[in-house]
C-alpha cells in the first residue's frame, strides 16, 4: 500500500493570488525545470489549490520558484484580512500593498531560518542551564511554541535597542511574526489609520 503524503493547510486562493502578484501562473509553474516550471504536474498544484492543502515539499518547490517565505505563500497572514478596519475604503489595498506585499517575504528568509535559527535555539538554553535533551523531552508543540516565544522576545529587545535596524515605512518579516491579533494590526498601520480618520489617538498632555 503507498506511503500517503502528508499535506498542511494552505489558503489556496491566497496562494493562487501571490503566484500572480509574483509574475507568475500555476500553468507556468507545471512546466519542466528547463522551461522554467518546477518539474510538477499542473494537476497536481491546481488540486492543492482548490483543496486547501499541500504537501510542505511542494509547498517549498513552488515559493522558492516565485520567491517567497512558504509560510507567506501558504496564507499565515491572511486571518488580518478578515478584522473588520479591512472594510474601510482603501484599507484593504493599503494593507495588501505596504504590509502583505510579497517583496517583504522573500524566500532567503526560508533559508536563514532553517541554517541558524535551531542552533541559536539550542545554545540560548544551553546558556541558560537547558540541555538538548531536556528540550526534546518536550512535545514537538510545546517546542514550537516556545521558540516561537524566545524569537519574538528578542525580536522586541533588538528593536528597541536598534531600531534603525527596523524600516519604519515598510513591514519586515519579524515585525510580522509578531501579529497575534487584530490590536497588532491596528498598532502595525496607525499612523495610516489616523491620517485617514478612522481612529484617533489621545496622546499625553494633550487637551
Amino acid at each position: 500500500m503507498p506511503k500517503t503524503e502528508m499535506k498542511i493547510p494552505i489558503q489556496g486562493k491566497w496562494m493562487k493570488s501571490v503566484i500572480k502578484r509574483r509574475g507568475f501562473t500555476i500553468y507556468s509553474l507545471g512546466r519542466s525545470v528547463e522551461r522554467g516550471g518546477i518539474g510538477k504536474d499542473i494537476r497536481t498544484i491546481r488540486r492543492a489549490v482548490s483543496e486547501n492543502k499541500i504537501t510542505p515539499q511542494l509547498l517549498d518547490l513552488i515559493a522558492r520558484a516565485i520567491d517567497v517565505h512558504p509560510d507567506f505563500l501558504a496564507g499565515k497572514y491572511c486571518w488580518t484580512l478578515e478584522l473588520p478596519v479591512m472594510d474601510y475604503e482603501g484599507v484593504r489595498d493599503y494593507w495588501l500593498e505596504n504590509y502583505l506585499n510579497p517583496d517583504h517575504f522573500p524566500y532567503i528568509l526560508a533559508e536563514q531560518q532553517k541554517l541558524g535559527s535551531y542552533r541559536q535555539l539550542l545554545n540560548t538554553l544551553l546558556m541558560h542551564g537547558v540541555t538538548k535533551e531536556d528540550f526534546l523531552e518536550k512535545s514537538r508543540p510545546d517546542r514550537d511554541k516556545m521558540a516561537d516565544q524566545l524569537d519574538l522576545a528578542v525580536t522586541r529587545v533588538l528593536k528597541q535597542w536598534f531600531p534603525s535596524c527596523y524600516r519604519g515605512d515598510t513591514v519586515d518579516y519579524a515585525e510580522a511574526m509578531e501579529w497575534r491579533d487584530e490590536r497588532d494590526v491596528y498598532e502595525a498601520m496607525l499612523e495610516y489609520l489616523e491620517e485617514r480618520g478612522i481612529v484617533k489617538v489621545d496622546y499625553p498632555g494633550e487637551n
